[in-house]
């Protein structure tokens, strides 16, 4: 069983440093009563007053169980704290959809793990709980693969601007639902999960658990609700022959696909309703989703809608299947890796783009990361004298180590990434004629060897100058010291200054990423509520 450290609500464990030696693990505490002063480089340690307060997302007692009021119980699950934000946030972004469902309220993790730092080890200890992520989840990083599993355990407010959910989703933390029941806030768990072992006491409210083999099996195709669904009761054998063999061995049919198969068979269909006549007629039923990237489920973007065919004896709803009484319903067990946006699929395509429209508008970050990005980029446009400008995703780190970066060598990934912007300087050249004829500006359009953007995860010296040798902007040159003391210390964690990069490359006129990386998903979604042309995205 994963060690489990207690935990604190109002703030946490400061100055908390865990070290394992062998198989000794040593805590050290030295908890001051103010975080001890540090220096920025060539500056001063931000004031507090210039720091964004996560109270503002606290609410009282009252107001918690006000918030509780008129739902049918809680959502709740074993959450995957082990993975980066961009993935743990698709789990949420799934999460509400399932609580909302139900009409539930979801209980997120109190917390999150950055995963990376930009200072020394004890620097950022004294702001976060330091861990080593191997021993309090048991996740080795994978597959054993030699990649750090430090982390820093940090307020999941720093993360998502939760005041902004509330205003539309009934959320509240792991740590207040304890508040409400009275119970310790201490039990949360370090490693994510539900913690039932520690929590059978009589005065816990009831759980129902869903058990994950439950959710959506290999035969299984899981989708919000089946009400509206047509009742087949007879089956026309042809039809039903010809999709089966068409959709093979895999799990869905695309709709022009399964036209394409009748029509080889000699099936006149003139128009959409003739088609799902036909697919009723055979058993089989649309669903609606989103399509991946290149043909894999990492960056779970909402902004490629897709409809599909599936055997109605397949499909299995969320609300018919998951709709207790209970108070507490729980998820068991990872259902994030390989499924689609949302964790589902849906049955109409009024709820797929409804799923779509929040999670582009709801979950959002915090407002000094939506100050700060505003500012970065217009000095990135300044930098291109007032032209626009692209930027591009290049992960490395832990994708060069397994083998999962575009390119291993980092030249031959810089010129990968200068190829694709060649491309997108025409993209951009064909929409500005496109929308303004003869009138179009097309001195505001990039030029070749114009400063870029590049979000990277690349820390070697040699890389980094590299980098900038050859035209790349990276977001250590456009930060400014006045920018750290006005945002303060969460910036020191590379996963609170990633959330910057990340909006940063999404306000350039052109982006390419990879397919991937679950970062480049969350830029699709974002130029995608800013109303960007699809064709300005790249991702493979």
């Amino acid at each position: 069983m994963p060690l489990q450290i207690p935990r604190r609500t109002r703030g946490w464990f400061k100055g908390i440093v865990v070290l394992t030696i062998g198989s000794v693990l040593f805590l050290f505490f030295h908890s001051p009563p103010s975080p001890p002063p540090f220096l920025w480089p060539n500056s001063h340690r931000p004031r507090e007053s210039e720091t964004w307060s996560i109270d503002s997302a606290r609410l009282s007692i009252l107001e918690l169980r006000a918030l509780v009021a008129g739902s049918n119980g809680y959502y709740v699950r074993d959450w995957s704290v082990g993975l980066g934000w961009n993935n743990l946030r698709y789990i949420i972004e799934a999460s509400l959809l399932h609580a909302k469902l139900l009409n539930r309220v979801l209980v997120l993790p109190s917390y999150v793990y950055a995963r990376s730092c930009e200072f020394d080890i004890v620097v950022c200890s004294r702001y976060g709980l330091f861990v080593d992520r191997e021993e309090v989840i048991g996740w080795d990083g994978w597959n054993g693969a030699n990649i750090s599993t430090l982390a820093w355990q940090l307020p999941i407010q720093l993360m998502l601007d939760l005041p902004h959910l509330r205003s539309h989703y009934p959320v509240i933390l792991t740590s207040e639902f304890f508040e409400i029941h009275g119970l310790d806030p201490l039990y949360e768990s370090l490693a994510g999960d539900w913690n039932r072992g520690n929590l059978e006491e009589d005065t816990f409210p009831p759980i129902h658990v869903i058990p994950n083999s439950q959710y959506d099996s290999d035969k299984t195709i899981r989708v919000d609700t089946t009400k509206g669904l047509p009742v087949l009761k007879t089956i026309d054998p042809q039809v039903e022959k010809v999709l089966r063999g068409a959709i093979g061995d895999r799990k869905t049919l695309t709709w022009d696909d399964a036209v394409d198969a009748l029509e080889s068979h000699g099936f006149n269909i003139d128009s959409d309703q003739e088609a799902e006549r036909l697919f009723h007629a055979g058993g089989w039923v649309a669903t609606y989703s989103f399509m991946g990237a290149a043909g894999l489920e990492y960056i779970k973007a909402v902004v490629d809608p897709i409809r599909e065919v599936v055997p109605r004896s397949r499909v299995r709803g969320f609300v018919e299947d998951f709709t207790v009484n209970t108070e507490v319903l729980l998820l068991e067990g990872e259902t994030h890796l390989g499924r689609k946006a949302g964790g589902l699929r849906f049955t109409t395509a009024a709820a797929r783009d409804e799923f779509a429209n929040s999670v582009l508008h709801t979950l959002i970050p915090i407002p000094p990361v939506r100050d700060l990005t505003d500012k970065i980029a217009m000095r990135m446009r300044e930098l291109c004298d007032g032209r626009m400008w692209m930027s591009a995703h290049m992960r490395r780190g832990d994708f060069s180590t397994v083998g999962w970066a575009m390119e291993k060598d980092l030249a031959a990934h810089l010129k990968r990434v200068k190829d694709r912007f060649s491309a997108g300087r025409s993209t951009i050249r064909k929409l500005l004629l496109h929308s303004h004829g003869n009138k179009a500006d097309l001195s505001l359009s990039p030029r070749e060897g114009d400063p870029f953007f590049i979000a990277t995860d690349e820390r070697s010296d040699k890389g980094l100058e590299y980098l900038r040798n050859n035209s790349a902007i990276l977001i250590n040159n456009l930060l400014t010291i006045e920018d750290r003391r006005t945002f303060g210390w969460p910036l020191i964690y590379t996963d609170i200054l990633g959330l910057v990069e990340q909006r940063v490359a999404a306000e350039s006129a052109f982006f390419y990423g990879h397919a991937l990386s679950s970062f480049a998903g969350g830029i699709l979604n974002i130029r995608a509520a800013k109303g960007f042309d699809r064709s300005t995205i790249l991702i493979d």
